[in-house]
């Protein structure tokens, strides 16, 4: 039945960020997801004691209410990839035509590999004598984008292809793609800089950090505005 409404919502589309050091600050390559996950799997895992077994066989982890870190959170991810709607109009999607959904494929298996001094933003940065180029053997700054209320520091580490279809000279035309996310704590990234010094990509991750770990805390208050009178759930 017409509601009367033309137009649908818009929704915001999830993405990965890659933060890469360029002569005016961090470089963006902003990786949106095609269509966002219809579901997200996400961990938090508390710090446990270590206490000594007995008899000295080794040791053995111990609840405890002591919590010197904040907790490990991880999500689990799976992207959709598909060209078949380019194929439609190969006028405005050259690239769909002949490479399919590899280049996708490519620009999120390149957040696993190390960032080499050979950047050409760290040549930039080299030469003009700014900026902080990355230290070779480090993975670039990822930030993983679920909204305004979820922006976090990640690193990659799982990932996974199936390819479902191919073209004439087969490049993948549709492929799912599992990811496996680690978030990068504020203790994580400040450990990262020498001699306390991060560079700006670091720095903006730990600031992203900050912001939604504060943002989930206005939120446990906000429902504490609904809570149930204890005198009402106790017995005694």
């Amino acid at each position: 039945m017409p509601t009367g409404f033309t137009r649908s919502p818009k929704f915001v589309k999830g993405a990965l960020i890659r933060l890469s050091e360029g002569f005016i600050g961090p470089v963006p390559n902003v990786i949106l997801f095609q269509y966002n996950p219809e579901s997200i799997s996400r961990e938090l895992k508390s710090f446990t004691g270590i206490k000594e077994s007995p008899k000295g066989k080794g040791q053995w982890g111990e609840v405890t209410t002591s919590e010197p870190f904040d907790p490990e959170e991880s999500f689990k991810i799976t992207l959709e990839l598909d060209a078949t709607d380019d194929y439609e109009k190969p006028h405005l999607n050259p690239d769909a035509i002949i490479f399919g959904v590899a280049d996708r494929i490519a620009a999120l298996e390149t957040l696993l590999y190390p960032t080499g001094e050979d950047d050409i933003g760290s040549k930039i940065s080299s030469a003009l004598g700014t900026g902080s180029p990355v230290p070779k053997g480090r993975v670039p700054i990822v930030l993983f984008a679920w909204g305004p209320g979820k922006i976090v520091p990640v690193r990659i580490t799982s990932f996974s292809v199936k390819e479902d279809a191919y073209s004439t000279t087969l490049y993948p035309v549709r492929a799912t793609v599992e990811v496996g996310l680690q978030v990068l704590t504020e203790q994580a990234i400040s450990s990262l800089g020498k001699h306390g010094d991060l560079t700006e990509a670091e720095a903006l991750a730990l600031t992203a950090y900050k912001v939604t770990r504060t943002q989930k805390e206005v939120l446990a208050r906000k429902n504490m505005l609904n809570n149930v009178p204890l005198t009402e759930l106790l017995p005694f």
